[in-house]
């Protein structure tokens, strides 16, 4: 009888630790669950990852950017100060040589109208001068000249004396300013552009 009774207890307690454990159909719930979550989990994680790959990617395409136009600005600054230093002309030294050949200027005199000076400076220190004037007129002359800059002063064959400021355009065009001539009271700062002839 105590064996009887001893089988059935252990029955029981058998009985009971399966009847108040989970039965097949929670357990599956249960895993399905947990797959749910262990899917939402790397689902989450995917989409963290896929937000901070663009992040980055935005931000590097910002330094970038950053990068190109910094570079595009220092090669503009770089190409001004090229045409900057392109534009400097080494200074010239103009001196009695500067004059040498032939130059022409157009002029309106006060007392002849409207016409054209040609002047040959020579290198012994003469010059031919034409005046070929819009009324036909036709005035030739010369001259004993010598230069320091910027003043310029010639003899003419009647004794005469001519003196003038020299301002330096070009190699090939300068401004004459007149200060003293046969008839200094009215042409005495009057102006002439004088240009070589090519």
């Amino acid at each position: 009888m105590k064996i009887i009774t001893s089988i059935m207890a252990i029955a029981f307690v058998a009985f009971a630790i399966v009847s108040c454990g989970p039965n097949a159909e929670q357990l599956a719930k249960q895993a399905e669950q947990d797959s749910i979550k262990k899917a939402d989990s790397i689902e989450l994680a995917t989409l963290k990852m896929n937000e901070q790959l663009r992040a980055d990617s935005l931000a590097n395409a910002q330094v970038a950017a950053q990068a190109a136009e910094k570079a595009k600005q220092d090669s503009l600054a770089m190409a001004e100060k090229i045409k900057a230093e392109l534009k400097k002309e080494a200074p010239v030294n103009y001196t009695e040589s500067s004059f040498y050949g032939r130059w022409f200027t157009k002029i309106n005199d006060p007392s002849m109208g409207g016409g054209v000076i040609e002047v040959y400076w020579k290198e012994d220190k003469t010059t031919d001068i034409k005046f070929v004037y819009d009324n036909g007129q036709v005035y030739k002359t010369s001259s004993k000249w010598k230069y320091k800059h910027p003043y310029y002063e010639e003899v003419f064959p009647d004794g005469s004396i001519g003196k003038a400021s020299i301002k330096w355009i070009n190699t090939d065009k300068f401004k004459l300013t007149i200060k003293e001539n046969q008839d200094t009271e009215n042409y005495s700062g009057i102006t002439r552009i004088f240009e070589r002839k090519r």
